[in-house]
């Protein structure tokens, strides 16, 4: 079931929540050569808000690659 049909896919929204977060969110040290990154994600519908996401981004700090990245509704993991 599709609620908030935003025409896109899950991955569609990952990738860009993903670089949204990565662009706009302070990165965290982790240790082991690893940052972590999140910053709120809002979903609209027109100008309301339907649903906020804070995906969570480790990124290796040696080649600047996403480790992992997951999204919860809750606050970041960082």
């Amino acid at each position: 079931m599709n609620t908030y049909p935003i025409g896109g896919y899950w991955d569609d929204l990952m990738v860009f929540a993903t670089g949204q977060a990565i662009t706009t969110g302070s990165p965290v040290n982790e240790g082991s050569n690893k940052y972590c990154y999140s910053a709120p994600i809002q979903i609209k519908n027109g100008s309301t808000v339907v649903t906020t996401y804070h995906p969570t981004i480790i990124v290796s700090v040696n080649n600047k690659r996403v480790i992992t990245s997951y999204p919860t509704h809750y606050s970041s993991a960082c």
